[in-house]
């Protein structure tokens, strides 16, 4: 039968020019057409030029930091976003952004959030919680999903993320705060502490990698591998536990998931990049990155007592999370609760970003807060295994690689930070969403490129055997 459908074929492909199974490549993929057209218009190139200044002031704390230098706000946030959310409704971005799974997952936690906090423990001090994740965390996933359209423009976000995280690891040097004299800190912002600091670079330093990687000019990627060593130092600076571990997530997921290459390049240059940078770092602080029991010899007061913190803490979010398993405790909830439940001295937060989601928002909340980097992680993944597989994807695997690294080392690190109502797991949901679209795309294009057929049903180059006239049609 299927004899007989080629030689059917090959009587089409004599009146037509070719068989209707062996259409060109270059003809076929009207969706690459459609996205290149989208981003050449001009409402979207305003909105995606004006998404990636605000990308880059989200992801710097640039407004912070000038706020500090020039004693005045200087409103970058509505400057920038404003004119992207307009031209994001305008263009259809934000329907485009529910191409992906993360879409619905954070914006769901957005909406449990909303449900409970009529619920919560103190219901005005919920607000703040719920409002900011609408109005100022939540939109980065759109502003990325909605205005990447090509893979050209998931570039220019990496770009963004990258040149941003090299702002933030010179903050750390610029604006270290002189009151923390044994570990790293910073003077200002929503990333101040030491941990929360850590915890960002551990997602921004992989970027920068990315950089290095990809440009093919000498002076910017030595530039680039110079501010991966400093950021690396940075982390350990911090005295960190939950980065340290963090750290040791990304190193033992580039031996897992990186080429033979990739992984021979960590052994011996992270082996260095890492021994200078803990070298480096003050005796008394290393100690405390490696400090995992208050029952070790050595281990310093301070570090012992926030061990001591932590796993009380630990057992008070589950035991919110089980005695309020469907509402929580209220959104940004859990130090009040605690506090009035447990008296005076137990106004702390949950130091958990997991944990912070189930007992705050109840199990529900904690499943779309999972279901949200679960769902970032499946689509980065496919990205990358499908251009593991194409020798001409390079640079699409290494783009998927170094997202999934960053966001390794950051899963593991915000297990230890109260990160549950922060933008960076919306954004890396957005950055998904836009890559995988991209990339099926860009896969597409570059097979018309190499004039591979498309073949429906039949092994690669079957009709051409018996369809001669589709070797000399007009392509």
């Amino acid at each position: 039968m299927i004899g007989s459908r080629i030689h059917r074929g090959a009587g089409a492909t004599d009146r037509r020019g070719a068989a209707p199974w062996e259409m060109p490549a270059r003809a076929m993929p009207l969706a690459t057409s459609d996205a290149e057209s989208e981003a050449h218009d001009p409402l979207h190139a305003v909105a995606f030029a004006t998404g990636l200044c605000l990308l880059v002031v989200r992801f710097s704390m640039l407004n912070q930091m000038l706020h500090v230098v020039l004693h005045f706000n200087p409103l970058l946030m509505y400057i920038f976003g404003i004119p992207a959310m307009a031209g994001l409704v305008l263009s259809g971005g934000f329907w485009r952004s529910f191409r992906g799974r993360p879409a619905y997952y954070w914006t769901a936690y957005g909406l449990w959030m909303a449900a409970v906090s009529p619920f919560s423990t103190w219901r005005s001090g919920s607000l703040p919680f719920v409002w900011g994740y609408w109005k100022v965390e939540l939109p980065v996933l759109f502003v990325i999903a909605g205005l990447a359209v090509t893979w050209g423009d998931c570039r220019k976000v990496m770009y963004a993320i990258a040149w941003s995280g090299g702002i933030t690891v010179a903050a750390g040097h610029f604006f270290r705060d002189p009151a923390s004299e044994e570990r790293l800190a910073l003077t200002f912002g929503t990333v101040a502490n030491a941990n929360d600091y850590a915890g960002v670079l551990l997602l921004m330093v992989p970027f920068i990698l990315w950089l290095g990687l990809s440009s093919k000019v000498l002076v910017v990627r030595v530039a680039m591998f110079a501010a991966v060593a400093a950021g690396i130092y940075m982390i350990l600076a911090t005295g960190s536990r939950g980065a340290g571990l963090g750290l040791l997530a990304e190193i033992l997921f580039f031996l897992y998931r990186g080429t033979i290459l990739q992984r021979i390049g960590v052994l011996i240059l992270g082996a260095l990049i890492v021994g200078a940078a803990a070298t480096a770092v003050p005796r008394h602080v290393m100690d405390r990155v490696l400090t995992f029991s208050t029952e070790d010899r050595g281990t310093q007061a301070g570090a012992a007592e926030s061990l001591m913190v932590r796993r009380e803490l630990l057992e008070r979010t589950i035991e919110y999370t089980i005695t309020h398993p469907i509402l929580g405790v209220g959104p940004g909830q859990f130090s009040t609760y605690s506090g009035i439940h447990m008296g005076h001295g137990y106004w702390r937060d949950a130091h958990n970003s997991y944990l912070q989601a189930s007992s705050e928002c109840g199990f529900p909340g904690l499943l779309f807060f999972v279901a949200g980097f679960v769902s970032t992680a499946r689509l980065l993944s496919q990205t990358y295994r499908k251009a593991r597989r194409r020798p001409d994807c390079v640079d699409i695997r290494n783009a998927a690689f170094c997202v999934m690294l960053g966001m390794t080392g950051f899963c593991v690190a915000i297990a230890f930070l109260n990160f549950a109502y922060f933008f960076y797991g919306p954004a890396l949901g957005g950055l998904a969403i836009a890559m995988s679209s991209a990339a099926e795309r860009e896969f597409q294009k570059r097979s018309g490129e190499d004039g591979q057929a498309v073949t429906f049903g039949l092994p690669a180059g079957a009709g051409l055997r018996h369809t001669p006239a589709a070797i000399s049609a007009p392509q």
